[in-house]
């Protein structure tokens, strides 16, 4: 399966696939105990992947919401003084 997803989170999505690609081709039926390990050591890897990209997505919202406030201010309008406390 491939995804254009670049920059952080396509590297965050690389590793993923790396961790699936590693689980399925080392889990055995046979052999219990390992495969709980692996299992459990995968869905671990797995949900830091997920929290890193939640994280990622997070902080870009939180970057572009600065940067829409940021061109708000700047435009040349008069705003009465609570409205501007609150947007600075």
């Amino acid at each position: 399966m491939t995804l254009n997803i670049s920059g952080y989170n396509g590297q965050v999505w690389s590793s993923v696939l790396q961790t699936l690609s590693y689980f399925n081709t080392n889990i055995s039926a046979s052999d219990t105990s390992s495969a709980q390990t692996l299992a459990s050591v995968s869905s671990l890897s797995l949900k830091n992947a997920v929290n890193l990209m939640d994280a990622n997505f997070d902080i870009n919202q939180i970057y572009t919401a600065y940067t829409i406030l940021s061109e708000a201010l700047a435009a040349p309008v008069s705003l009465d003084p609570t409205t501007l406390a609150y947007l600075t």
